[in-house]
Formats: structure tokens, C-alpha cells, sequence
């Protein structure tokens, strides 16, 4: 075909024809024959034929004229296809299921393998490739489209579905592999292979489906803004049909392990949504900023984008047990603390690991906001950034506040608070962590703590505010006035005992009184009353 490709298309157009007509040979003799044990196998020889002619297609001849070469490379895939629904039917009514799921994958690998060497032919231009690519995804796409009826053969249908996703999931793989571009239509080729299988209880899918958005990490190397804005689509549109996913699920019995299978997998699946939206979706928009020389924008705007996201998500109460998918972005956890009935009432004696676990992340990604909010050069682009940092580490202690009485709880909180706080004071005033007004923070956050110490009888709390008005006291005297004379110094030292012994003094008497109010009451031994002996 090499020596004479001006007849490349007859050529091709005739071998094409011959598949067909085997093809339908074989799909019709099982009707023939119905006396023949092996009958049902007959249209599998043919498929080998099919397959060989798939794979050796030349394109680079054929792709000279695009269009009719697509539909020519692309039409022996078509009949495979038909084949293998043919066959796989024939099978299971003869009383050979088992083997219908491995027919359908080695069809899947020769589809795969199709695009893997008709997208990476050489010689050929960006756009034929990347046709053939979409017209073999399309393709596979309708043979899956056939499986959604729920009127098909239940038997069939569970011996073929998942066979389909795996297949799915190799295919759209290669056709990501051909081009970055074409994530978005991979992505959404795997949501549909996912229904089937989910109709039959399979929560395998759910997770499946968010874990696409990981190749966008991909397509984050890429400098074109179009491969980035596509990529950004896909991971939205991954995140936006998990949850639709999960709701086809059928029930299964609430005792059985495959309840406890899937507990576990739509917890995995509602951390995956999270981690694409927190994570891949701002470093997308980062990459796109940067790509468009866009600098500020592309220093504020993601990790702002972030904070709020991750906000967002613990508000609708990620940080709960069993959480879902579906049950997040529906609303069903709204404001939901794990393991506590409100912010006063745990319902357990020990903090749960998730909400020390919200409490960490949310502070990290405070702490990450804040460090980018330092790199900046005006209050005006800080002041966003500040703010939502500021809010995660409040929300994120607000999971602990129930054991707040707990004295690593207490301490964990008031830490992590107050360094935010100190650190947002000296970000948008730009003072250095020695200066007066930082000095006067940390006294007024140390007053804070003692008096909310007192009030909510955190003893732990109490004692970080009396350390950091001991603290601030101490540096008054000594560091702020080391450049004063020696009678100014002496001066302050004496007031700073004095100020101290009666912080001491006063701390004392809240304390013993605190205590006093809380001991029970010491009953009299009868007849004291009266004064009889």
C-alpha cells in the first residue's frame, strides 16, 4: 500500500468490506447450527480477524485525507465492538458467563491498543490524531451506552459491566495519553462506563471517579491556557457526578462486609472530591494565572480560592464519620461536629481523630495562607488572604471546643490562635515580633485567656495567659527598656515584681474561689443545728 498510495483508500475501503461481510458470517452461522456444541464460539474467530485489521490500519497514508480516513481506520473498531456484544450474548445463553468478562477486556486492550497506535502514528497532524482519538472514545462510548437499559439480561449485564469500566478506564487513558486536551470528554467517558456497575451495588466507581482528577496534574505542566482551563472542567466535572454516582448505588444489607466495603470506599471518595477541590483545582488556577502573566492575581486568587473551598467543605462536614460524597455536597452534614451533639455537649470522653485531624489540616492551610500573604507588598492584596487564614484556624479549633476543659485541647487551641493572630498583626502592619504593638497583643491575648480560662473552667487555658502576661511584663521591663538608664531600669524591674506578685495574687483568689464554688457542699452531723452534743 506504500508503493501505491493513491489506492490506499480502495484499498482500504475493500478490506473494510471483507471484515464486515466475515463479520456477519459469523455472527449468523450459530443460527444454522444449532445442533454444534461449539456454535456459540463461532463469531470469536471471526473477532481475531477484526482485531489484526484494527491494529495494522496505515494511517499515515489513509490520514493524508482526514475525514474519510478516520471512518476508514476507525470502522473495523465499530464492528469489533458489534462482534463483542453479539458474542458475549451468545456465550452467556450457551451456560459460558465466566468466560464473557475476559472476551469483553481483550477487546477493551485491542481498543486501547488502537488509539495508543493510531494516535501516535508518525507523519500525521496534531488534529487527525486527535480525531481518531475522540472517534474511537465515542465509540466505546456507545457500546456502554447499549449496557444502560435496565431491560438488557441481568446475567449478561453483571458479567460484562465491569469488565466495560476497566476497559473504560485504559481506553480514556490513552486517548489522555494522545493529547492533554482530551481529558475532559476521558473523564466524562468513565463517569458512564460507572453507571452500569453501580446499578448492581459496586461502590468501586465512586472512588474510581475522583481519582481522574489526579491526571490534571498532567496537564498542570502544560503552559497552554486551553489544555489548563480543559483540565480544570474535568476535575469539576468529576467532582460534580460523584455524588449522582453514589445515588444509583442499590442497597445492600446493613450487617453484611460489603457494607462495611463500602463505608470505607465513599469515605475514600469524599476525601478524594475534597483533595480536587482544595488542592488541584487552585494549583490549576495557579498554573493558568502564571501561564497569562498574570502576577498578583496568580499569587492571591488560588490560595484564596483554596481557603474558601476548604472552608466550605468543613462547614458541610467533612470532618464527620462516614461522611459521603453525596452526603456532603447535599447538605446532609451541615454544621455537624464529630462526636459532640454542640460546641458544649461531647458525646464521647475522647477527642475523635477526625476532629484532631480537621483541626490540623485546616490550621496547615491557615498557616500556608498566611506565609503567601507575607510575600506580598500591600495590605490591600494581604488583607483577603489574612482573613480566611484567620477563619480556618478558628473553624478548625471549633471542632475541638467541646473538650475544650481537656488540657491538651485548651492548649492546642490557644496556641494555634493566638501564633495566628500574631502573626496576621504583624503581616498587614508589617511590625516585627519585638515591637510594642505585637507586645500589646499578646497581653491583650494573654488577658483573654484567663478570663475565658476562668469562664469556662479551662484551668490549661488560664495558665497560657498568665504565662504570656508574665511573659509580656518580663520583656517590658527587661528588653523594651535595656536602652534606658540604670535608675529607669531598676524602676521597672520593681513595678514589673510588683505588677506580677499581684497578677499572681489575683490569679490566686479567682483560682480558690473557682474551686470553692465547684466543691460539694460538706453536710452537718445531725444535731449540730441545735447545738446538742
Amino acid at each position: 500500500m506504500a508503493s501505491y498510495p493513491e489506492q490506499a483508500t480502495l484499498t482500504w475501503t475493500l478490506i473494510d468490506f471483507y471484515v464486515v461481510s466475515l463479520a456477519a458470517v459469523a455472527g449468523t452461522a450459530p443460527r444454522y447450527t444449532p445442533g454444534m456444541r461449539l456454535a456459540p464460539w463461532l463469531p470469536t474467530t471471526s473477532m481475531a480477524v477484526t482485531a489484526m485489521v484494527l491494529l495494522a490500519g496505515p494511517s499515515r497514508v489513509l490520514l493524508a485525507q482526514p475525514l474519510p480516513g478516520i471512518l476508514l481506520l476507525t470502522m473495523p473498531c465499530a464492528v469489533l465492538l458489534v462482534q463483542t456484544h453479539h458474542s458475549t450474548r451468545l456465550l452467556v445463553r450457551s451456560g459460558a458467563g465466566k468466560v464473557v468478562g475476559y472476551e469483553w477486556a481483550a477487546t477493551g486492550i485491542v481498543h486501547a491498543l488502537a488509539v495508543l497506535v493510531l494516535g501516535y502514528a508518525e507523519g500525521v497532524s496534531a488534529s487527525a490524531r486527535d480525531g481518531v482519538s475522540v472517534v474511537l472514545l465515542l465509540l466505546a462510548c456507545l457500546s456502554t451506552a447499549v449496557l444502560l437499559p435496565r431491560t438488557k439480561s441481568q446475567e449478561w449485564l453483571r458479567a460484562v459491566a465491569p469488565a466495560n469500566l476497566w476497559t473504560m478506564i485504559g481506553i480514556a487513558a490513552m486517548v489522555f495519553a494522545v493529547s492533554l486536551d482530551l481529558l475532559l470528554p476521558a473523564v466524562a467517558a468513565v463517569a458512564l462506563a460507572a453507571v452500569p456497575v453501580v446499578r448492581f451495588g459496586d461502590s468501586v466507581p465512586v472512588v474510581v471517579l475522583p481519582l481522574t482528577g489526579a491526571a490534571a496534574l498532567v496537564t498542570g505542566l502544560s503552559p497552554q491556557p486551553n489544555t489548563l482551563v480543559l483540565a480544570m472542567l474535568a476535575v469539576l466535572i468529576a467532582v460534580v457526578l460523584t455524588a449522582p454516582l453514589e445515588a444509583l448505588l442499590a442497597p445492600v444489607s446493613a450487617q453484611s462486609e460489603a457494607q462495611a466495603d463500602r463505608k470505607l470506599r465513599l469515605s475514600s471518595a469524599a476525601w478524594l472530591l475534597a483533595a480536587n477541590l482544595v488542592l488541584i483545582v487552585p494549583w490549576l488556577l495557579d498554573q493558568l494565572l502564571n501561564a497569562g502573566g498574570l502576577d498578583w492575581q496568580g499569587r492571591v486568587l488560588p490560595p484564596l480560592l483554596a481557603g474558601a473551598l476548604a472552608l466550605g467543605l468543613a462547614g458541610l462536614g467533612l470532618f464527620t464519620d462516614s461522611c459521603t460524597p453525596h452526603l456532603l455536597l447535599s447538605g446532609g452534614r451541615v454544621g455537624r461536629l464529630e462526636g459532640a451533639a454542640d460546641l458544649r455537649t461531647p458525646l464521647r470522653p475522647a477527642v475523635p481523630m477526625l476532629a484532631w485531624l480537621g483541626d490540623g489540616l485546616l490550621t496547615a492551610l491557615g498557616a500556608v495562607l498566611l506565609f503567601r500573604a507575607g510575600s506580598l507588598d500591600t495590605p490591600l492584596l494581604q488583607a483577603p488572604l489574612v482573613a480566611v487564614a484567620l477563619a480556618l484556624v478558628t473553624v478548625g479549633g471549633r471542632m475541638l471546643l467541646p473538650w475544650l476543659q481537656q488540657a491538651e485541647v485548651s492548649l492546642t487551641t490557644a496556641v494555634s490562635q493566638s501564633a495566628a493572630l500574631w502573626w496576621s498583626v504583624m503581616i498587614l502592619t508589617d511590625a516585627s515580633a519585638t515591637s510594642l504593638l505585637v507586645t500589646g497583643v499578646v497581653l491583650a491575648t494573654g488577658t483573654v485567656c484567663i478570663v475565658f480560662g476562668f469562664r469556662l473552667h479551662a484551668n490549661m487555658l488560664r495558665h497560657y495567659g498568665l504565662a504570656l502576661v508574665l511573659l509580656v511584663v518580663f520583656k517590658l521591663a527587661v528588653v523594651d527598656l535595656a536602652g534606658q538608664n540604670s535608675l529607669t531600669r531598676i524602676l521597672a524591674l520593681v513595678v514589673a515584681g510588683v505588677v506580677c506578685f499581684g497578677l499572681s495574687l489575683a490569679y490566686n483568689r479567682f483560682a480558690q474561689e473557682q474551686a470553692a464554688s465547684q466543691a460539694p457542699p460538706v453536710s452537718s452531723p445531725p444535731g449540730a443545728a441545735s447545738g446538742r452534743p
